[in-house]
């Protein structure tokens, strides 16, 4: 009997052995996970602090120009305080900034990613500047409050917005992206656009647009000389249609409605000395009410 109860004693010590074998390898896993958890929680936060948006602003000498050649970055010139540069982005210093002979030149790298960039340039006075070109690969360009003799942007993926701006020359090229035109006066205007609408409100313009894939509207505005609207794919609706002449013509069977009446095919109507609204839609209604 004595015998018996040793062996139990002796299975119990190895039991409560084992047991605490167990608990100790347990514990040191828990230790190594909670480690691994913490060691990454760090990696993420020093990440997205390195990371983090960051801004710049940069006070230049006088420029009357502006040049840009920009990957990625949304971009904003308006009327302001001074002639300044305010960058917000990632990575701050891929954005390369510079003053010869009074133009601004803007560019990144193409290189890195700066998908979160944006610019914001600015002047003292709405007549600063005179010129403004380039493109710009990713983002949108907001022209706010200024008067310039010559526009020339080439955007492949981003909006175009004009507001209060008075130009006696313009030229917009877009890939990808709408055009919106307030309260402002584009003396000589060639738009085209592969794929976006054109939206033009409370503005004075003689042009010429070509869009491929996008509608066209315009609202309380005046047309300064004969102009013409090319759309290959899009309607055409005008409201509040000023008294000029009108050439209208669509195709696949698509209506005209000029002053609450239909018409098929082609429409005209001739005043004596005054503008010229050419329109014609390969594939969508004209409306002008």
């Amino acid at each position: 009997m004595k015998k018996f109860y040793q062996i139990i004693g002796i299975i119990a010590v190895i039991g409560l052995v084992l047991l605490l074998i167990i608990k100790f390898n347990n514990s040191k896993q828990n230790m190594q996970e909670v480690h691994h958890e913490i060691t990454n929680s760090s990696f993420f936060s020093d990440y997205e602090h390195k990371h983090s948006v960051s801004s710049k602003t940069s006070n230049l000498k006088k420029f009357s120009k502006i040049k840009i050649k920009v990957n990625e970055a949304d971009i904003n010139i308006a009327k302001g305080d001074q002639f300044q540069v305010k960058v917000t982005s990632r990575n701050i210093k891929a954005v390369k900034i510079g003053v010869a002979n009074q133009e601004l030149t803007l560019a990144n790298d193409h290189q890195a990613s700066n998908d979160d960039c944006k610019l914001l340039i600015t002047v003292p006075d709405k007549n600063a500047v005179s010129n403004i070109s380039g493109s710009v690969n990713e983002g949108d360009v907001s022209l706010n409050d200024l008067t310039i003799t010559d526009i020339d942007l080439q955007l492949d993926d981003g909006d175009l917005s004009i507001n209060n701006i008075k130009a006696l020359k313009t030229s917009f090229t877009l890939d990808e992206g709408d055009i919106k035109v307030a309260n402002s006066t584009l003396k000589s205007d060639t738009s085209n656009c592969n794929d976006g609408d054109l939206t033009i409100f409370a503005s004075q313009f003689k042009t010429s647009v070509s869009l491929t894939d996008g509608d066209v509207s315009i609202s309380n505005s005046k047309i300064l000389g004969s102009s013409s609207f090319n759309l290959h794919d899009g309607s055409f609706q005008m409201s509040e249609a000023p008294m000029i002449s009108y050439l209208l013509s669509t195709h696949s069977g698509n209506e005209i409605n000029f002053r609450h009446n239909n018409y098929s095919g082609h429409f005209s109507k001739v005043r004596q000395h005054t503008p010229l609204l050419r329109v014609t839609c390969g594939n969508g209604d004209i409306n002008i009410n």
